[in-house]
C-alpha cells in the first residue's frame, strides 16, 4: 500500500521515493540517480529533466514530495 504523506525527494532513498503514489521502483530509481549525477531539485518542474517524468505524473506525484 502506498502512503499518503510527503517526503523530501532530495534526501529519500529510492525505496522511499517508491512508496509515493505514482512513482514505481524504476522511476524512484531514475530519480535518485538523476539527483547523484546533478544535484538537487530545487523545484518540482525540475523532476521534468528524469525519463519518466512528464507533466501528467508531475501534476499526480506533486503534492507528495518536498524540495528542502
Amino acid at each position: 500500500i502506498k502512503e499518503e504523506r510527503k517526503i523530501n525527494i532530495n534526501e529519500a532513498s529510492a525505496w522511499q521515493i517508491s512508496e509515493v503514489k505514482g512513482i514505481g521502483p524504476v522511476l524512484a530509481q531514475r530519480i535518485v540517480d538523476y539527483r547523484s549525477k546533478y544535484g538537487s531539485f530545487f523545484r518540482k518542474e525540475d523532476l521534468l529533466d528524469v525519463k519518466g517524468v512528464g507533466e501528467k505524473k508531475l501534476k499526480k506525484i506533486a503534492e507528495y514530495i518536498l524540495f528542502e
